[in-house]
């Protein structure tokens, strides 16, 4: 529960999250250990779209902002918790696991020297691609990454990389719109020309 009297936190942690169970807690507490080993003040806000298991009930008791969005949609809701977030900086994450929450200090790093708009990607780091199915390695998402670079002239390695870091201002500027998981796509986009 927020009051008034909380600080403003300097980064917001969103993640959506559709039974999550077995893997948010896990999360919170690594995006709870970042912000005490950078001595910063965060919140993590877990958007709850619609979760028939536990998922809401153990951010809540992990000491996230957990907020509810019912119209089912990755984008709805990254859309509601982002306008629920108060921090400086917004960081996504998915509720799975698969990003290595122990690093914000990487995205913190590059926010403080003035960076609008940064991504993650699970194709640079070997160990990261364990946990991509070998026909994702290949397939899908390189493709998509290389159309989109070739067509938008971008630079990506892994467009569709769940793990992105951004000013409010840049959010703001690219206004994302999209429902469904095609929200990474548009903020990709986007970014290159709103910032």
């Amino acid at each position: 529960m927020i009051s008034e009297k909380d600080p403003a936190p300097f980064i917001s942690v969103v993640m959506p999250c559709l039974n999550e169970e077995e893997s948010i807690g896990a999360c919170i507490e690594k995006i709870k250990q970042s912000f005490s080993e950078l001595n910063i003040v965060g919140e993590v806000v877990v958007c709850d779209n619609g979760s028939t298991d536990r998922s809401a009930v153990i951010a809540s008791a992990l000491g996230a902002h957990v907020v509810l969005e019912m119209k089912r949609g990755y984008g709805h809701a990254y859309q509601t918790g982002f306008r629920e977030a108060r921090g400086q900086f917004l960081v996504m994450a998915d509720a799975d696991d698969t990003y290595d929450l122990t690093q914000l200090n990487r995205f913190l790093e590059k926010l403080k020297q003035g960076y609008d708009f940064l991504t993650g990607s699970r194709y640079l780091d070997p160990n990261s691609k364990k946990n991509i199915k070998f026909s994702h390695r290949i397939l899908g998402n390189p493709l998509l990454t290389k159309f989109l670079n070739y067509f938008f002239g971008l630079k990506y390695t892994d467009v569709y990389c769940g793990y992105r870091a951004f000013s409010r201002t840049a959010y703001d500027k690219i206004a994302p719109v999209s429902s469904g998981m095609e929200f990474n796509l548009e903020l990709a986009i986007n970014a290159s020309k709103a910032i």
